[in-house]
């Protein structure tokens, strides 16, 4: 009995000495630089789709699309398109360009604090309206960007809302059509507040 219990308190003192035997768990490594330069794990949504209710209230129509870059990046196209009318002229928007999305925390597609840079080209047509008859007309083409910051909320079936607000700078980049028949294509240099609420699907 007593050799026993020293041959037992023995093979637990070798043990104890050498981490390698009867340990499967290895030391913490050191990070290396390509370990900290390495984009975090991808999140398991890696698509969203976004409505802005703010293009449907001023009667047009925008969307965005996201792709994941990595955990707390996404980019992807925002195209919209508006049709409005304003004393006496029919007023059109097309905006086409891209949007990128950095996410606190970190995640994508989750419950989060967002902040959004885009960068647009602008195209804005108006045309005099009498009655049903559409008369003389003007064009003129911008570039637009800005910034925006909001709030997302992200529910398990992948829907989601974004509520956001920021700033926006316009600068025309050509010259605007001659006046005629009293009509010009209304155009606007310099900065304007922004905002968004849209409603997604994250899949």
């Amino acid at each position: 009995m007593a050799v026993a219990l020293a041959l037992l308190l023995f093979a637990a003192s070798a043990a104890a000495q050498n981490p390698e035997s009867g340990s499967t768990t290895d030391p913490e490594k050191p990070k290396t630089a390509a370990d900290v330069l390495a984009p975090p794990a991808l999140s398991v949504r890696k698509h969203n789709i976004r409505l802005n209710a703010v293009d449907l209230f001023l009667g047009g129509y925008g969307a965005d699309m996201d792709f994941l870059v990595w955990d707390g990046l996404t980019a992807g196209p925002s195209l919209s398109y508006v049709l409005t009318s304003y004393g006496g002229k029919k007023i059109s928007a097309i905006r086409a360009g891209g949007r990128s999305n950095f996410y606190f925390g970190r995640k994508s597609f989750d419950d989060g604090w967002y902040v959004s840079l885009y960068g647009m080209y602008i195209s804005v047509s108006a045309a005099i309206v009498n009655g049903d008859t559409e008369g003389a007309g003007d064009s003129a083409g911008g570039y637009a960007g800005g910034l925006l910051l909001g709030r997302r909320w992200v529910w398990e079936s992948g829907l989601n809302v974004s509520v956001g607000a920021g700033g926006t700078y316009y600068s025309t980049s050509s010259a605007l059509g001659s006046e005629t028949d009293g009509i010009s294509t209304p155009w606007f240099t310099g900065a304007l507040p922004a905002a968004e609420v849209c409603f997604g699907y994250a899949f």
